[in-house]
């Protein structure tokens, strides 16, 4: 009897660690699987980070060169203006320069043509000049001539005078 009980209770106790046994089995089991299952949400939140990551690294190269483009772009529309500003300078310059080349040829054609005028007037005073000077010569010249025509025709009045006189006197003392 005390061997059934003996028997008996191990039976029990095989019993008992089996249930145990299968519990720590089913328990093992359980946290194997709950550990799978992380390594399996982290696997896949480290691929979706590796993919985020990539997309955030292709967005950022596809945003430098966007950036890059937009700033080759301003750069060479800054050059452009810079470009026709100069241009518009240099035609500046150009037209300034063409305007008082001209503005200083026609002070030099206005101040050839007044110096001329100037000569021609000084030309034509010295001319008048000459002119009454020779007028006032040949007016002299006309008055010497003049008196001394006068003289002459006075001088050869009397001598005629003087060689009527003369004949009128040998005739009246050859008349008595």
């Amino acid at each position: 009897l005390a061997r059934a009980a003996e028997n008996r209770a191990e039976l029990e106790r095989r019993k008992y660690e089996e249930r145990i046994a299968l519990q720590e089995a089913k328990e093992e089991a359980a946290r194997r699987h709950a550990q799978q299952v992380a390594d399996q949400r982290e696997a896949e939140r480290a691929a979706k980070r590796a993919v985020f990551e990539q997309r955030k690294r292709q967005a950022a190269a596809q945003l430098d060169r966007v950036a890059a483009q937009r700033a080759e772009a301003l750069e060479r529309a800054e050059m452009a203006r810079h470009a026709k500003l100069e241009e518009a300078r240099r035609r500046l310059a150009e037209e300034n320069a063409r305007a008082a080349e001209a503005k200083a040829e026609k002070l030099r054609r206005a101040r050839a043509e007044q110096e001329a005028r100037d000569r021609e007037r000084r030309r034509e005073a010295a001319v008048r000049d000459m002119k009454g000077e020779l007028r006032a010569r040949e007016m002299e010249e006309e008055r010497r001539t003049q008196a001394q025509l006068a003289a002459h025709r006075a001088a050869a009045k009397a001598a005629k005078s003087a060689q009527i006189r003369e004949r009128m006197r040998a005739g009246a003392t050859g008349r008595s």
